[in-house]
């Protein structure tokens, strides 16, 4: 009787010993070779395996800075130059080239104190542009000064293609300065681009002699 007890507790410490190494083969090994697997890029043992190159932190820093720029790298955006007209036929000393150019140029919001002498003063309303109608000289460093009088946002735009460039838009009671190099002689129509307000009215023409 006691040989019989002892050969069952022997069998029964086997089957642990069995038992055990059959569950860390389960539950280590396997699983560590499938890490290893992905790891190589090899999924094929298993569609639903996790490619872990998917989940790469730098891939994802970088996606995040390509949306969000400089809001990411602490950078600012850099101010506005200001326009500053000048009698040699240039802009903030840039010479006027051959071929035409307008080298445009968009100051910031600025205070009426601070729009440069001989600027063209234009405002904007739902009336419309006050003067409708002004002459610059094929050439010259042209300087606007464009404002809005009333609770609505504008925008001057220019009609001709050579010209797209030269637009500026502003709030209600808001200033801005807009400086260009004047093209050749002609007529060239402006209007407010805000949708409507063009056909009430916001028009005018820029004569170039």
């Amino acid at each position: 009787m006691e040989t019989f007890i002892k050969a069952v507790i022997t069998v029964f410490f086997i089957g642990l010993v069995v038992g055990g190494i059959v569950l860390f083969s389960v539950f280590l090994i396997v699983p560590a070779d499938k890490l290893a697997r992905v790891e190589k890029g090899d999924t094929s043992g298993n569609k639903n395996a996790p490619n872990i190159s998917q989940f790469n932190e730098q891939s994802v820093i970088d996606k995040i800075k390509l949306l969000f720029g400089s809001q990411l790298s602490g950078g600012t955006q850099q101010p506005q130059q200001q326009v500053i007209p000048s009698s040699s036929g240039t802009v903030n000393n840039q010479s006027v080239s051959s071929g035409y150019n307008p080298r445009v140029r968009i100051s910031g919001l600025i205070q009426k104190s601070d729009v440069p002498v001989g600027a063209i003063e234009l405002v904007d309303s739902a009336a419309g542009f006050t003067p409708k109608m002004f002459e610059v000289k094929t050439g010259s460093a042209v300087v606007i000064a464009f404002s809005s009088s009333d609770s609505g946002s504008h925008l001057i735009a220019f009609e001709n293609p050579e010209l797209a460039d030269v637009s500026v838009g502003v709030g209600p009671g808001q200033l801005r300065a807009l400086s260009f190099i004047a093209p050749k002689a002609g007529e060239y129509a402006f209007r407010c681009a805000v949708p409507g307000h063009a056909t009430r009215g916001e028009v005018g023409i820029m004569t170039v002699r």
